[in-house]
């Protein structure tokens, strides 16, 4: 069992493995026609928390471009106020 653990880990790693897995059709999908129920399975329960903390990631990532965003607005605000009320003041570009 540990021997299909392995070869799927090394698959589904190197650039050279994921590469020639797509021209092939998908060797990891082979490898586990052939493994074990039980690898098979710790598998998909590997994948399940993978694909939550990337959906989490994406969450926060789209979450701090919307404050950069925010800030940015704040910054020019006060930057036109500041210009508008204060002589010798100069905006930045």
């Amino acid at each position: 069992m540990a021997f299909f653990q392995q070869l799927i880990a090394n698959l589904e790693h190197s650039p050279a493995g994921q590469q020639a897995a797509q021209t092939r059709g998908g060797d990891v999908q082979e490898v586990l026609k052939y493994a074990s129920k039980k690898v098979r399975c710790q598998r998909g329960t590997a994948e399940e928390p993978i694909n939550q903390l990337a959906t989490e990631l994406k969450q926060w990532q789209d979450r701090a471009r919307r404050a950069e965003t925010r800030l940015r607005f704040i910054e020019k605000s006060i930057q036109q106020i500041a210009a508008e009320h204060v002589t010798d003041f100069r905006i930045r570009g």
